[in-house]
């Protein structure tokens, strides 16, 4: 067993896993409860003692100290410490076990995600059959981010995170050929003096498709370039992390702490990295995402959007290790989703944004 949850009350320090072991075998608390039952049984053998005891507490029947009667007190309070310590120990391991069976940091969402993909679905099907007009599209728009408060509360279950902290879900939709300049005006991380003609496409944030955790959420909508190659001749990296990436490769890309990134993303150009460093800065436009999470709607040959979770703490999705299993649960709604988003990118790029 593991004991580094398991602390001293005084010092605050780690159990050595030794100890910790020795005191929360069954057996150490069976020897501990009998030892309390003789050492009780030998200091209150008649029923007055046993009232003198109760009422007194620690001192007999002369108002002495009554050694039988503090020994029995402090082992029975010892014996209730240490089967309380052995119910979180056994509370952990069951949780370690499932983790393990699951693949998921949190097993429960397995059993609520039946739930979890009729909301999604729902929310779609009242998508269908809209007009294709300015109020049809922004019904469509409201029905879109219906969906996405799902798959972020469906987001937020895998993970287990802290309650309270702050999510958000968007999607990217993909714009290729002649590039609007409201779609130009919203590019980031593509410095000046770079054409556009060398990229394979845009992923264009609309601000009818971002949901949040908060009620008065931070949201800049932005623009990001995809280059024609993941990398370049000399197999460095040319794609940003997540969107771009996840666009490319089909794969979903996970950045675990933007406060690192700068660290992983040396082959990128220098002014995209201060850029970047500006960006997720206390004082940029992203400083509410500490981590995220990006995934491809649509196929290789048809790509449709792009799919963004962020989180304002480290580690979204928990360890890597549970990424496949995310992707898995994820799957089936992504697939939902392609239909609705592809006929709302057409009818925003012939109707104008809905605002």
């Amino acid at each position: 067993m593991n004991g580094a949850r398991v602390k001293w009350l005084v010092t605050g320090r780690d159990v050595p896993d030794p100890a910790y072991d020795l005191l929360s075998a069954p057996l150490t608390a069976f020897v501990i409860a009998l030892l309390a039952a003789a050492v009780g049984l030998c200091g209150s053998l008649f029923s007055s003692e046993i009232k003198e005891s109760t009422a007194r507490l620690l001192r007999g029947p002369r108002g002495s100290l009554d050694v039988l009667v503090l020994l029995f007190w402090l082992i029975s309070l010892t014996w209730a410490v240490l089967f309380y310590m052995r119910l979180i120990a056994e509370s952990d391991e069951k949780k370690r076990l499932e983790r393990a069976i699951n693949r998921c940091p949190n097993p429960q969402v397995l059993r609520t995600y039946h739930a979890s993909f009729a909301a999604v679905a729902a929310a779609l099907d009242r998508a269908k059959a809209l007009p294709e007009t300015m109020e049809g599209l922004k019904q469509l728009g409201a029905r879109l981010r219906e969906a996405l408060k799902e798959l972020l509360n469906f987001c937020r279950n895998f993970s287990d995170p802290v309650q309270g902290t702050l999510r958000g879900c968007n999607v990217m939709l993909v714009r290729n050929g002649s590039f609007a300049q409201g779609c130009l005006d919203k590019l980031r991380f593509h410095p000046d003096g770079h054409t556009t003609s060398d990229l394979l496409a845009i992923l264009e944030m609309p601000s009818a498709l971002v949901v949040s955790s908060s009620e008065t959420p931070h949201v800049v909508s932005i623009a990001l370039p995809v280059p024609r190659e993941l990398k370049g001749k000399h197999g460095t990296i040319r794609a940003l992390p997540g969107a771009p990436n996840a666009l490319l490769t089909g794969k979903l890309s996970v950045h675990r702490d933007t406060r690192q990134m700068l660290a992983e993303c040396t082959d990128l150009d220098g002014e995209v990295r201060e850029e970047l460093r500006r960006y997720f800065s206390d004082d940029g436009d992203g400083r509410n995402v500490r981590s995220f999470a990006s995934v491809r709607v649509g196929t290789a040959d048809d790509p449709v959007a792009v799919l963004n979770f962020d989180y304002a703490e480290p580690d979204l999705l928990g360890p890597s290790e549970y990424y496949g299993t995310f992707l898995a649960l994820l799957a089936p709604m992504l697939h939902l989703l392609r239909e609705p988003l592809d006929r709302f990118a057409r009818l925003e790029l012939s109707l104008g944004d809905p605002g």
